[in-house]
């Protein structure tokens, strides 16, 4: 987790970027799970925060948004690889391979 603060417009409001270079916003949350904060590592399934009508809105939603190299982008067309477990030198190969800085 890099943010967890209010904003005014988005109201409270969480900023991630994961190691792959996402940045992944939610807005208008109506409050933080347990323990989220800045700084905070969140992993997979973990809940961040709940649906709310903070900031600039009209009514209960949740503002999710993607970012990739600065960029913007409709998450629904995302093509995900069919998952397989790696093991020995393939999973040693991928870490090595995706602990990249952004």
């Amino acid at each position: 987790m890099t943010k967890a603060q209010s904003n005014g417009l988005s109201g409270n409001f969480s900023y991630h970027k994961n190691s792959n270079c996402y940045e992944i916003y939610y807005g208008h949350l109506s409050k933080y799970a347990k323990g989220i904060k800045k700084d905070v590592r969140v992993n997979q399934g973990k809940v961040i925060g709940y649906v709310g009508m903070t900031g600039f809105t009209t009514g209960a939603h949740l503002n999710f948004r993607i970012k990739y190299n600065d960029n913007f982008f409709d998450f629904r067309k995302i093509k995900q690889p069919t998952a397989r477990t790696l093991t020995g030198e393939d999973k040693k190969e991928f870490k090595e391979k995706n602990t990249k800085s952004c």
